[in-house]
């Protein structure tokens, strides 16, 4: 009977604890983006488009009880939204383009990402920009895209 409460007792105190874990951002989105709300420096986010460098990460803690993941960065950086980059390139360049019409394929690290991923600008490796007839050359669905930006990250 009592390994029996002490069985119980682990279980309860286990399952409702707050538990850190390790940074990956890839595992953070398959676990956790559906089922938690994520927060960065206590800042509610959508994980799925933000891209945060590893080294500077304090700690990320689980609170299952809550259904909340906080992630603790060492030093705030300022996150940069990626398709600026290219948008403000082509509006120098050509007068006509509307901002808010413009179709803009990212891609970081292979992955397709919506036009306003941000991204820790330590991160970036590489940045590649793409014209209209690039994109049209890369398979990337059957949607028509005005450019793009390539993203590789360490």
């Amino acid at each position: 009977m009592k390994i029996l409460l002490v069985l119980l007792f682990l279980n309860i105190t286990l399952s409702c604890a707050t538990k850190n874990i390790r940074y990956n951002h890839i595992n953070i989105i398959e676990k956790y983006s559906s089922n938690y709300i994520i927060y960065v420096d206590d800042k509610k986010i959508d994980f799925e488009n933000v891209y945060l460098d590893k080294d500077n990460i304090e700690y990320v803690k689980i609170d299952k009880q809550n259904k909340t993941l906080h992630i603790k960065q060492l030093k705030t950086i300022e996150l940069i939204e990626v398709s600026r980059l290219y948008i403000d390139r082509v509006m120098k360049t050509n007068e006509n383009h509307d901002v808010n019409q413009l179709e803009i394929l990212v891609v970081v690290n292979g992955l397709p990402r919506k036009k306003n991923f941000l991204i820790d600008p330590k991160t970036i490796t590489s940045i590649k920009i793409l014209s209209k007839n690039d994109i049209h050359n890369m398979i990337y669905g059957e949607k028509s895209f005005d450019g793009g930006i390539v993203v590789v990250t360490n």
